[in-house]
């Protein structure tokens, strides 16, 4: 087996658009620069593994999911660049102490939030187009979001340097946590639900869109969207599987494409579902019996293609399914026939 010490593109077998599985392995590896290689997928755990890394670079991909964790455990590591993914989630704790990183470009990662790193030693940071916020450390040589939200560490008996109604606190993420009903800039933490709709419509990502049409609130967490007609384009994206309290999805007749995201598996509490008359491809996914309070399903009209999962069988609360006008082969499951509530097929 040949050893090499730098990951590129040229060791990236052919045809294969995610991070090597085996990465866990290759512990003497010093950098990684796969930047622009149309990467999908998750930056793998075991990446912590790699004890030698001094530099990674995976900016300018399709990578999505958290930074992990493990990433804390390189301790040569100078040099970190995720840029242009769609990365999201907290900045694992585990970074800030990384105490010989020179270099980080976590920029235009939307859903990337927590706290901005501001390691002693940085040279080099951008943070712009997240939702990291910011301590009162500014350094001079990083270029931070264009909203700026600010954290709150906690004095050394627990009580809260900000004063803030209603709070949350948590020692552990160092910032002040508002209730689910605070809407507005300022605090990362606080940004209910109609952060994900608001980046998905190209909205302020402060709008309160439980006050807009279309949209159905219970306090400020999103219980209905009804999107129809909306000439939306695009994938429906991951973010999506957060909004776990959803129970009417509406969003027939617009131009989406690609599959439904595996996030959706998230949605326990969705009733209607309604994706009928967009562009839809791929199988129908399988995860879908694991929503168990579903009564319609409409998925009419796009361009799904394989057969029909036996594991729908399993949503006994089905009244309606509709997946005509696709591209679908084999015959109906003789189980979903018989399901007990089932008007419609």
């Amino acid at each position: 087996m040949m050893i090499f010490s730098n990951f590129t593109k040229e060791n990236l077998a052919p045809n294969v658009n995610t991070l090597p599985t085996s990465f866990g392995y290759m512990d003497y590896l010093v950098k990684i620069n796969l930047s622009g290689c149309d990467l999908i997928g998750r930056i793998p755990d075991d990446i912590g593994n790699l004890k030698n890394l001094t530099s990674i670079n995976l900016s300018n991909n399709q990578l999505y999911g958290n930074i992990p964790s493990s990433i804390g455990n390189l301790s040569k590591l100078t040099e970190i660049e995720v840029q242009n993914n769609k990365l999201d989630g907290y900045i694992p704790g585990s970074v800030h102490k990384l105490t010989n990183i020179k270099k980080i470009h976590f920029e235009n990662n939307k859903y990337l939030h927590g706290k901005a790193p501001v390691n002693e030693g940085l040279e080099e940071c951008n943070y712009s187009g997240t939702m990291l916020c910011v301590t009162n450390d500014i350094n001079d040589k990083c270029t931070y979001p264009e909203v700026k939200y600010n954290c709150y560490v906690l004095n050394e008996d627990n009580t809260p340097t900000c004063n803030v109604v209603n709070s949350k606190y948590n020692r552990d993420d160092q910032f002040c946590k508002c209730d689910d009903q605070f809407i507005g800039s300022g605090y990362t933490e606080c940004l209910n639900d109609c952060q994900y709709i608001n980046v998905m419509l190209n909205w302020n990502i402060t709008d309160n869109c439980c006050s807009k049409q279309g949209f159905s609130c219970s306090k400020s967490t999103l219980t209905e969207i009804d999107l129809s007609r909306y000439n939306i384009n695009g994938t429906i994206p991951e973010t999506i599987g957060f909004l776990n309290k959803l129970k009417f999805l509406y969003l027939h007749y617009n131009n989406l494409e690609g599959s439904l995201p595996s996030t959706m598996s998230n949605l326990t509490s969705l009733v209607i579902l309604d994706i009928s008359n967009n562009k839809l491809s791929g199988n129908i996914p399988t995860f879908l019996d694991k929503l168990p309070n579903l009564k319609r399903i409409d998925l009419s009209d796009n361009q799904l293609d394989g057969s029909i999962p036996l594991s729908l069988t399993k949503l006994t609360n089905l009244t309606q399914i509709d997946l005509s006008g696709n591209n679908l082969s084999g015959s109906i499951p003789n189980e979903l026939t018989t399901l007990p509530k089932l008007e419609y097929l």
